[in-house]
Parts: C-alpha cells; sequence; structure tokens
C-alpha cells in the first residue's frame, strides 16, 4: 500500500506524544512493507518575527504547503493519505489539496486523520481557560468565546488565526467534507468531537500503540520512588502535583519534561532537595528504563487529555499509575487493578491516593503486573498495526462507494 503521513512537527525543545506516535506509526507500517512518504512541517522553523507573523497569518489556509502537498501527491499516487497535527504551518488547504488529488486519482485514495487534540474545537487545543474547564466553544455557531478570552497565548491577536481556522471549518466543512475517516484515540474524543459537529459514522477509536518491549526484568522490591513525565504545565496538573508532595516527604519522586512552569516548579521544591529531582527532557529510551524502575507513575492531568501516552508507556514497563479521573486516563485505567483514579484538580485527593497505596507493596506489585497485562492486550505494535489497517481498509471503502 501506498501511504503519505502528513504532520507539523512540535518545537525540538518541547517534543509531544503526538510527534512520537507519528514517528512510530510511521516506522511500523515500513516494517511491514509498505511504501511511505511523510509530508511535514517543523515548528522549529518559526524562528524570527517574520516567520512567526507569516506563520500566524497563514493559519487558516496555507496555498504554498497545499501546492509542495499537491506535487507531491500526484507524483507518489498514494492511496491513502494520514494527517496527524497540521497546524500551524499545514492547515486544511492541504486537507483540500489532498481531496482533490484523492478525486482525480483513478481508485480514489482514502484520507484519515488522527485526532490528537480538540484544536478543531478549542483555542487551547485543551478546553482550559485560566487553569479550569471551559467548553463554551463546542455550543453551535462560530467560536466566539475564544475571541473574547483571548483564549490562546492570553491574547486576542494571536488567538484570531485559530477563530478564523475554526470558524471557517464550521462553515465550509474544508476537513468534514473530505476525511473519511477520523481516528480517535479514546471515547472521550469521540464523544467530544462528535458534539463538536464531527460525522460520529466517520470517527473510530483506536488506541495509540508503544513499540514493543520485553517484560521487565526490575523486580518489585527494588522499584523506588514515583515519576512524572509530561509537559511542565498547568494543564498537566503540575501545580497540584507540587502541592500534594507536600505531604508526601517520604516518598522520592523523579520529574520528566520541561515547560512554563519548570522554573516556578523547582523554586517551589528547592527546599525539598533530595526528594525531588528534576530530570528535564530525556530520551524514550532513558524515560522507559526510569519508568521501569518506580513504583508508580503519577499522571495529575487537570484537562481532558486525549489519550495519555506516559500511561501506556508506564503499563509496557509493567508500572502502575495514580490518575485523575476525567479524560482519557479512565480508558485506561481499572480502578484498583492496573491503578488508581481520584478526583482532579485536589492536591489533597492525590497525596490521600498515593499514600493509601504506597503503603501496601503487595498491591503496587500486583497492579503492576496487570498493568503490563494492559499494555500486550491493547497497546503493543502488533494490535496497533491490525487497528491502523482496518481503519485504512474502511476508509478505502468509503473512498470507493462515494
Amino acid at each position: 500500500m501506498r501511504i503519505v503521513v502528513v504532520h507539523q512537527q512540535r518545537r525540538s525543545a518541547l517534543p509531544s506524544g503526538e510527534d512520537a506516535v507519528f514517528r512510530e506509526e510511521v516506522a511500523l507500517l515500513k516494517r511491514h512493507g509498505h511504501r511511505v512518504e511523510t509530508f511535514v512541517r517543523y515548528s522549529d522553523d518559526l524562528v524570527g518575527v517574520r516567520a512567526k507573523m507569516g506563520a500566524a497569518l497563514g493559519a487558516a489556509w496555507n496555498p504554498l504547503a497545499a501546492a509542495s502537498f499537491r506535487q507531491q501527491a500526484r507524483r507518489f499516487r498514494p492511496e491513502v493519505i494520514h494527517f496527524h497535527n497540521i497546524t500551524p504551518s499545514i492547515t486544511p488547504a492541504v486537507v483540500a489539496a489532498a481531496r482533490d488529488v484523492a478525486r482525480g486519482s483513478r481508485h480514489r485514495a482514502a484520507l484519515v486523520m488522527t485526532l490528537h487534540s480538540f484544536w478543531l474545537h478549542c483555542a487551547t487545543n485543551t478546553f482550559t481557560r485560566d487553569g479550569e474547564l471551559c467548553e463554551q466553544c463546542l455550543r453551535p455557531g462560530l467560536p466566539w468565546p475564544a475571541l473574547k478570552y483571548g483564549c490562546y497565548r492570553s491574547s486576542r491577536l494571536t488567538t484570531l488565526p485559530l477563530f478564523v481556522l475554526q470558524a471557517s471549518q464550521r462553515t465550509l466543512g474544508t476537513i468534514t467534507g473530505a476525511i473519511h475517516r477520523f481516528i480517535a484515540p479514546t471515547a472521550i474524543v469521540r464523544r467530544k468531537s462528535i458534539r463538536g459537529g464531527l460525522p460520529a459514522d466517520r470517527i473510530v477509536i483506536k488506541p495509540h500503540f508503544v513499540p514493543d518491549a520485553p517484560p521487565p526484568k526490575v523486580h518489585n522490591h527494588t522499584r523506588e520512588g514515583c515519576i512524572f513525565v509530561g509537559r511542565l504545565s498547568d494543564e498537566k496538573g503540575v501545580r497540584q502535583l507540587l502541592e500534594a508532595w507536600q505531604q508526601l516527604a517520604d516518598i522520592p519522586l523523579r520529574i520528566v519534561g520541561d515547560g512554563p512552569l519548570r522554573a516556578w516548579g523547582m523554586r517551589h521544591a528547592a527546599s525539598r532537595t533530595g526528594q525531588i529531582e528534576w530530570l528535564g527532557l530525556l530520551s524514550p529510551q532513558r524515560c522507559r528504563q526510569l519508568m521501569a524502575q518506580a513504583r508508580l507513575l503519577i499522571f495529575p492531568s487537570i484537562c481532558y487529555e486525549t489519550f495519555g501516552l506516559s500511561i501506556a508507556e508506564a503499563f509496557c514497563a509493567g508500572t502502575a499509575v495514580v490518575a485523575t479521573r476525567g479524560g482519557a486516563a479512565e480508558d485506561h485505567i481499572e480502578h484498583g487493578k492496573n491503578g488508581w483514579l481520584c478526583a482532579p484538580r485536589d492536591a489533597q485527593a492525590l497525596a490521600t491516593q498515593i499514600r493509601r497505596v504506597w503503603r501496601t507493596p503487595s498491591a503496587l506489585a500486583a497492579a503492576g503486573r496487570r498493568a503490563r497485562a494492559s499494555y500486550e492486550e491493547r497497546f503493543g505494535a502488533r494490535r496497533g498495526y491490525e487497528t491502523l489497517m482496518e481503519v485504512y481498509q474502511q476508509a478505502l471503502q468509503t473512498a470507493m462507494n462515494q
């Protein structure tokens, strides 16, 4: 099968889960013998005032990217065109170009899009505003609240291009009219996307996968401490995490990642040297090693996470998880079996849950074994490939019937 995979790579200084999913899926497809080309734009290229202004002005529609994609697609003649992230440089203009190429080909190419975030419905991608959940832009009509509150980077000016993008999609249906199958990694993404106007009959739930790894050789009695892996930002619950750790003085915590709250967090924890270890950005391999050494992964997000890749990675390492309710974690965690759930935005509840399970080593060990079983059942590469091929075949059938 000939496949073009389209993606906007995030800044290398702040890598995201969607970048990892893009890379791993491309590698997976190639390992199974498919002919794969990529169409990639890099956020690292948006350096300087001129480049950033150009990206902002073209965020709703980038004709240069569309022309470049059209040329590549006509040469390669893909059977499937799979979109991941398309903001800020790729834009729906490339989706429209792909639709035109697909309709003009002899065998009708299929268009697939993975919904990594809520960018079609929310200017912040996360349904949060000022540290609280907000779904005002899910209401019918144009997303005026985003512009009213300047949701993106607290600025009406920087929010404007995103408002135009979302408004044009809602009125013209460039994306909904072109994509044959949307991939929702969890049930919450499917529910919110349907509320936002995407067609229910074209949204398929397919979890992301984590590259195959042998069962961890680390014994439970040699595991130590807890670990947090993710972006250091408000929506990830970093403030609640550090507040909870004020009550967990005897439990070591490693923090892996970077983001806008790094400096604040390091100052906040400076008085507890030795208890909290700040490790910054690490390679995926090193993250997996540290997860396998930890007794618990802490996932305190306060937003609607679309998947929570670190949970699947922890399961791969045989590490149980304490997570907050309200997002993708509820799809992955069976409370008391492969992990534990607690109320979001509640540092006291988080600390209480961590303390309770920390005092029961046998329950931690059992949960770790069940976590590994959950990985093998749901998040392994074999299952990931099978479900991806099912989605492609459904999309191809829809394309042929149009």
